[in-house]
């Protein structure tokens, strides 16, 4: 009797590690499925992405020198107010950012952000904290406060790290009163990033400031960056 006892107890045990095993190895496998759905989907994103943009990487490599294996390259989208980061036709990081409150256009004291092939001329900031506040250029010395709420100021303050843009398009973005440098056209840190993924700066391409301080140490002087407001 107690041996018949013993047995089916063994038994019943047998059976409960196989079911925990069973369940622990379906459960790893909905996991392992799960992470590559996610790859899968990430990959198809980034390659859509890609795609999307292929006349104006084309262009980059024909007009501007660009080479796709070696540099980087940024293209922002106004309406989608996200900036991509593409090199060896692969999106390398997608950004929220915000650009002109007033629109697009590439007039001289206009507020809008300016469309077009552009470059990264000037990198300022390196190692300066966070909303670091500038000023031409310059330092001040002063934090800002950063707001991650809806917070709306009448200011447009360039805080934490410059990326400062020259157009090359002569008469379209260089040049005359449609100059994005001398308009002073920066991708920039900003004190307002609960309104990131909106139209709100003065005409400069906002970013939060751990973004801007990443893309700041990732990619070099003379970088190109093209500006569209096309969603297709």
């Amino acid at each position: 009797m107690i041996k018949s006892i013993f047995l089916i107890s063994f038994i019943s045990i047998v059976i409960f590690s196989c079911n925990v095993k069973d369940n622990n190895i379906s459960s790893s496998a909905d996991i392992s499925s799960n992470q590559e759905n996610i790859i899968i989907s990430e990959t198809l994103n980034s390659n859509s992405i890609v795609n999307k943009y292929n006349s104006i990487l084309d262009e980059a490599k024909q007009k501007y020198g660009y080479d796709s294996y070696n540099d980087y390259i940024l293209i922002a989208n106004t309406e989608e107010q996200k900036m991509y980061l593409i090199q060896n036709d692969i999106l390398i990081e997608e950004y929220i950012i915000s650009t002109g409150k007033a629109g697009e256009g590439n007039i001289k004291n206009s507020n809008k952000t300016p469309l077009g092939f552009h470059k990264i001329i000037e990198k300022i900031g390196t190692d300066a904290p966070i909303g670091t506040i500038f000023i031409a250029k310059q330092n001040t010395g002063q934090i800002s406060k950063i707001y991650t709420d809806n917070t709306d100021t009448d200011n447009d303050p360039v805080v934490t790290r410059i990326l400062h843009l020259d157009g090359l398009e002569a008469g379209y973005n260089k040049g005359g009163n449609v100059d994005s440098y001398s308009r002073y056209i920066y991708i920039h840190g900003t004190h307002e990033e609960g309104l990131l993924g909106t139209k709100a700066s003065h005409g400069c391409i906002r970013m939060s400031n751990s973004d801007v301080i990443s893309l700041f140490r990732i990619i070099p002087n003379q970088t190109i960056v093209y500006i569209t407001s096309k969603t297709s």
